[in-house]
């Protein structure tokens, strides 16, 4: 049975050798490259609605605050609000800022959470904020806090991604420091 499927394996390469052009892999695969596509399908007021409340129902200790509804920069494809999260009661200055970008029919396009580097809590909160947000758009809250422990012991720069079958796009966040300490989380979608 082996011979037999090692058989078929071959003559099927080398009948695909012969396909005049050949099949470029990543077309043939998926019928094109990824496309970047909104991370949610909700207006911004009601994504940091669904992201306060996400928090609370999973027990996150996370604070959201919110910090208004006008847009802190108004661009030609993209407006940016923002939001705060910090653990409650804890004392001192710490604390991440969550920056959503809109499009401009309103929907969250992209994420990106800042936090500085050097508060300890300020990242824990940077990263516990990211994996709720991950849980608001549906990704399964084990997975999205294993992820964000992966993004947390891993190297600088770093890439992580999930599927998110909720929303039917795929998760991206990269992660980076931004001189002279800031780290940052920036999280985009994809439709493959």
């Amino acid at each position: 049975m082996r011979k037999i499927f090692l058989a078929f394996f071959l003559f099927c390469s080398l009948a695909l050798g012969f396909v005049p052009g050949g099949i470029p892999p990543v077309q043939a695969a998926y019928g094109g490259a990824p496309q970047l596509v909104q991370i949610a399908d909700l207006q911004y007021k009601d994504f940091y609605y669904a992201v306060w409340a996400h928090g609370g129902a999973t027990g996150s200790r996370l604070e959201f605050k919110y910090l208004g509804s006008t847009p802190y920069v108004r661009g030609q494809s993209y407006d940016a609000y923002a939001f705060g999260a910090r653990w409650q009661d804890a004392p001192g200055v710490h604390g991440a800022m969550i920056s959503a970008y809109t499009n401009k029919a309103g929907a969250v396009s992209k994420l990106t959470i800042t936090a500085n580097n050097d508060i300890p809590l300020s990242r824990v909160e940077a990263y516990a904020a990211a994996a709720v947000i991950m849980g608001t758009l549906g990704v399964d809250d084990s997975a999205a806090q294993r992820l964000v422990n992966q993004l947390r012991d891993g190297n600088m720069p770093g890439l992580l991604t999930i599927w998110n079958a909720a929303g039917n796009r795929r998760i991206v966040i990269t992660q980076e420091i931004m001189a002279p300490n800031i780290l940052n989380l920036r999280m985009t979608a994809y439709n493959r």
